[in-house]
């Protein structure tokens, strides 16, 4: 009789350009990867971005749906116009067996010399509309903040803000100059 359990032990795929390696455990449907990614040379997977990269990844296989946890490091990244000395990126996100999901999204950094943060949540439900509880972040002279916003198929409700003092901060990712200011929002 089968007991239905199956595993991954250090399963590693190396190339001059990086590292990918899954772990896993479980039975069934049900389980645990654990996969890492390591690139210390962008410039092997192409020639004009430089910096390094990595990545880490848990994906839980629940029987009602998946858990995933993720976290990710670029430093010294430059392609084209884009400079960003350090960023780093952690979300999470839980999806249910009847398309709904939840999960948080946070980063932190330099892009362009000036500090970047964001910070927030979301949600789906079944029928596709979206929810955001809170969404905050800045860069530059660059401000978001998303407050109880619903995007559903009957109507949107909440309210979210984007200011950007100095639209010239966009110049050095753009590669081309900009002025003024923008004041947008949704109600």
């Amino acid at each position: 009789k089968r007991d239905e359990t199956w595993s991954l032990r250090d399963v590693r795929i190396a190339t001059e350009g990086g590292a990918f390696t899954i772990d896993g455990n479980g039975r069934g449907s049900t389980g645990t990867l654990d996969l890492s990614l390591d690139l210390p040379k962008l410039a092997a997977l192409r020639a004009d971005v430089a910096g390094t990269a990595s990545a880490k990844a848990t994906i839980t296989l629940r029987g009602d749906g998946t858990d995933i946890k993720l976290t990710t490091a670029l430093r010294d990244l430059a392609y084209q116009q884009l400079k960003a000395q350090k960023l780093d990126l952690s979300t999470t996100a839980s999806l249910d067996a009847t398309g709904a999901a939840r999960g948080t999204v946070e980063a932190n950094g330099e892009v362009a010399s000036q500090a970047l943060t964001l910070n927030g949540r979301f949600e789906r439900d079944s029928a596709g509309g979206i929810v955001v509880p809170s969404f905050q972040g800045r860069w530059a002279s660059a401000i978001l903040d998303v407050a109880d916003l619903a995007v559903t198929q009957a109507r949107t409700t909440g309210h979210a803000k984007l200011n950007m003092a100095r639209l010239q901060d966009l110049s050095s990712l753009i590669g081309a100059e900009v002025a003024g200011s923008l004041n947008a929002e949704v109600t």
